[in-house]
């Protein structure tokens, strides 16, 4: 995310079973943004799903 030039807001790793998940929330400038921070996280070794959160809600 970093190459990208994006502002993390808060990362949260899980282990659940032997298998690690999280979640990241970012700052992006627009939807081209968002969309090239996907593709690159799509490229990383070991990450197996990319998706984005359409809402987030009032706790986060």
């Amino acid at each position: 995310m970093s190459a990208t030039g994006t502002d993390i807001k808060s990362f949260e790793l899980k282990t659940t079973d032997g298998k690690v998940s999280g979640s990241a929330m970012v700052e992006v400038e627009n939807l081209a943004h968002l969309e090239r921070i996907m593709k690159a996280a799509r490229r990383v070794k070991g990450i197996a799903v990319v998706t984005r959160r359409e809402k987030i809600t009032a706790e986060e």
